[in-house]
Order: C-alpha cells, then sequence, then structure tokens
C-alpha cells in the first residue's frame, strides 16, 4: 500500500537498499514524538501480539517483536535503521502487548452469546486488534466453548475520573480532563507466577491541551518473590518491573521505557485501613525529552538520552481505595542524540480523595514537573510545569 498507492518515498526498497541499510548500521531518525514513542510501541504491540496470541510466552513473543522490528527497519525502509525505533517497538510494545494481550481476553467471553458476545467481540478487538482478527479467521469469534481458566485476575480494580485542572508554565491554563486507572491484580494477595500478573495503567485526556491524550503510562510486574514469612503483620515483597510512559502536559514533555528494581511494602493498621510504599531503582534504556530548541529547524523537537534515577509512592489506602497518595521521582539522563549534552527530569505528585457514595469519591490533586538541560556552551535552562486538579471518580469496586 505505502509503495503502489501512497507512492511513499521511503518505500521503494530494493535488494541495494537492504545491503546499503546493513552497512550503514543504526542512527537516529528525526520523526516526531507522537510516532517516535507512541506510534512505535503500538506497532510492537502488533508484533508481540502476533506470537502471544498465537501461543507463544512473554519472553518468545518479546522475540517476535524484535525479529519483526529488524526486518522492518533493514528491509521495508530505503533509510538507515533507526536505534529509537527499534527499542521503542521491542520495549514499548512488549508492555503494550502483554497488557493489551490481557484486557482484551478479559472482555471476551466465549460462553456469551448474542449482542453481548458480539459487543465483547468488538472490544476485544479494539483493545488486541491481532487476537481479532484471527478470531474471525478461525471462526472462535462465534463458537461457543470454554475460557481459558487465567482469563480473570484475582482482583480488578478500574476508575473513572473527570475534572478541571489550572496549570502554571503550560499553554493553557485552565483544562477540563477524563481519567482511567486501572490495576490488575494485587501482588500481595496474588502470587506473580508470570510477567504482568501484575501490572497498572493510566491513561488521561485533556483539553484544550496541544495533545489530546497527555498521559498514558504502564507498569508490569515481571517477576518478584517475599520477604519472609506471610502473615498478616508487615509485609515485603521485591521485584522487577518494566514500564511504559508518555507524558504530555502541556508545557514539557517526556516518555520512554525503563526497567525498575525494588521493594514494595505494606503496612497494616485498623479497620480495613493500610500503608502502602515503593522504593524503586530504575533504568531507562531510552526516554526522549523536550528541549527548547529542534535539532534541525524542521526537524524533531525531543532528544533521546539514556540513565536513571530513584522512585518513591507511598498510599494510604482504606478497604482496596487510596485515600492519599504520594509520589517522587528524578532521573539523571545522558543525551544520546540531540541539542543538549545531559538533562535532569523531577517529578513530585500529591492526590488526595475521600468517599461520596458507596463508589463515588471526590478529591484533589496537584503534581510538579522540572527539566533542567545542559547544553554544549555550558548553559543551562530551567523549566517547570505544575498543576492543581478537582475531580469526582467512580470505582467498579
Amino acid at each position: 500500500v505505502n509503495r503502489y498507492v501512497a507512492d511513499e518515498e521511503w518505500s521503494h526498497i530494493s535488494w541495494n537498499t537492504l545491503g546499503e541499510n546493513v552497512h550503514s548500521g543504526f542512527c537516529y531518525d528525526d520523526d516526531d514524538l507522537l510516532m517516535n514513542q507512541m506510534g512505535h510501541p503500538l506497532h510492537g504491540s502488533v508484533y508481540f501480539n502476533a506470537g502471544r496470541t498465537n501461543g507463544f510466552t512473554f519472553w518468545e513473543s518479546t522475540l517476535v517483536a524484535t525479529l519483526g522490528s529488524l526486518a522492518w527497519e533493514y528491509g521495508f525502509e530505503n533509510t538507515a535503521p533507526s536505534r529509537n525505533d527499534m527499542l521503542n517497538t521491542v520495549l514499548g510494545g512488549s508492555v503494550l502487548g502483554e497488557s493489551g494481550f490481557r484486557l482484551s481476553r478479559a472482555l471476551l467471553d466465549n460462553t456469551s452469546t448474542g449482542a453481548t458476545r458480539f459487543f465483547r467481540e468488538v472490544a476485544g478487538g479494539l483493545v488486541n486488534p491481532v487476537s481479532g482478527v484471527n478470531r474471525l479467521l478461525t471462526g472462535e469469534a462465534w463458537k461457543k466453548g470454554p475460557n481459558p481458566e487465567d482469563r480473570l485476575p484475582d482482583r480488578l480494580d478500574t476508575e473513572v475520573a473527570a475534572g478541571g485542572a489550572r496549570s502554571r508554565g503550560s499553554h493553557h491554563a485552565d483544562q477540563g480532563f477524563v481519567a482511567l486507572s486501572l490495576r490488575w491484580s494485587d501482588p500481595f494477595e496474588s502470587a506473580v507466577r508470570k510477567p504482568f500478573d501484575s501490572f497498572d495503567l493510566e491513561l488521561r485526556a485533556a483539553a484544550p491541551a496541544r495533545t489530546t491524550v497527555t498521559t498514558a503510562s504502564v507498569r508490569g510486574v515481571l517477576g518478584g518473590g517475599r520477604l519472609g514469612e506471610a502473615g498478616d503483620g508487615p509485609g515485603h515483597l521485591v521485584g522487577i518491573g518494566m514500564r511504559y510512559d508518555y507524558l504530555t502536559p502541556d508545557s514539557e514533555s517526556f516518555a520512554g521505557e525503563s526497567f525498575e528494581l525494588g521493594v514494595f511494602s505494606r503496612f497494616p493498621l485498623r479497620r480495613g485501613l493500610e500503608v502502602r510504599t515503593e522504593a524503586q531503582a530504575v533504568v531507562l534504556p531510552i526516554a526522549a525529552i523536550e528541549t527548547d530548541c529542534p535539532r534541525r529547524a524542521e526537524g524533531r523537537t525531543h532528544d533521546f538520552g539514556r540513565g536513571g534515577g530513584p522512585r518513591l509512592d507511598a498510599r494510604l489506602r482504606k478497604d482496596g481505595v487510596d485515600r492519599v497518595r504520594l509520589s517522587w521521582a528524578v532521573a539523571w539522563l545522558d543525551t544520546s542524540d540531540g541539542v543538549t549534552s545531559s538533562t535532569r527530569v523531577h517529578w513530585a505528585r500529591a492526590e488526595g480523595r475521600g468517599p461520596v457514595a458507596k463508589r463515588l469519591t471526590l478529591g484533589a490533586g496537584w503534581s510538579w514537573y522540572e527539566r533542567s538541560s545542559t547544553y554544549p556552551a555550558a548553559r543551562e535552562v530551567t523549566k517547570t510545569h505544575s498543576q492543581g486538579s478537582v475531580f469526582v471518580s467512580w470505582r467498579s469496586r
């Protein structure tokens, strides 16, 4: 389609372009943030689920995404292979692919019929298009039968919120927003035997804003274990996780994939009240950070870097609901490609909520983001963005 219908210049490929790509090696491309940090991870999730939906494990499907991306970068474009595309496709594709695979299976129900079955199949296909196509080709979309034993998690918490926000240091001071958060299983209540047996998802859309989607974040636990014996008292887990972030508030943008190693703790108090804490060391193989000037006059407005830093999180929970949450993180990034030499990004977030009805809560939040970039001429530029918000939310349980 790209070659013979759209006649895209990059799609004019041959054995010669393949040889040139192999000879030239990897580089960084100048696509915009949306394509680099969301488009390629979504493409990678398709590669990933080409394996996962057909019975491969998480790690085998990650290999499918790797091979698919390599084939595309070397053979199906006449431009040099892109290092950032490769990393975003494989790492981001694995995170989005596995979470989409699990959510689509939860939406599907092989025992349902009629309109319920139709809408479940449509919803599952939207979340995981490869599964939708395969179910149509094999006839599973309309056949009745048993569901997979691990189709649903032991616990699934979802929340939909809507509200307004006021920002400082942004293009639009006042915004309205809607947000969705989902928590798939609780590692303190159910053992993590396979990657993403427990994961969190957060989506947020705002208007007016530079981009409709201002937050897309998925974090999954790859593996871990309990420290000490299980009991009714304090509990501690050590785990390693994998994360995808796409954060584009109305001023500064940050996106990337990371690995996290940390300790998760639970401290029961009384009457359903408990404190949860997380202390993690984060490694970022690739991150995209918005800068003050484009790499080229017509090029991208973000640099690529790699690095890491600590991340801390504390929550006061009542009957499984976060009443108060405090988060803090900082990352130091060495520029791999761009106009800066290095960058430090700093986050802080506070949020509180109280019950209004059985599943309805009223809440308020505050967030702060700072980017400090050093340029080759020893010039340092610091930009900050803060936002306060009020919202009403509905929880599934």
